[in-house]
């Protein structure tokens, strides 16, 4: 985050971990279709709906293979983590 504040809601967090991935991929002059796998982790699975819905936002009809855990290890107060794997 550019100011260092993680967002509270699990949306805003989504957003900006997407915004995140996007500005990594164009800074190196690829588009969201060079993802080929993504790894999700969640701290709970109700938000797995809404995880899905946001990705689509970002991604459109691109469907990269993707992995979706929900696990309690994540950094506080992160609520979410992706990791995204692409190639040029």
């Amino acid at each position: 985050m550019p100011n260092g504040q993680v967002p509270e809601s699990f949306a805003d967090q989504c957003h900006a971990v997407w915004r995140n991935i996007l500005a990594i991929l164009n800074a190196a002059g690829m588009p969201p279709t060079n993802i080929v796998k993504l790894t999700t982790f969640l701290t709970d699975r109700e938000q797995a709906t809404l995880n899905g819905e946001i990705r689509r936002e970002y991604l459109v009809d691109h469907q990269p293979a993707i992995t979706v855990m929900v696990a309690q290890t994540l950094t506080a107060p992160w609520l979410l983590e992706i990791e995204a794997i692409a190639m040029a």
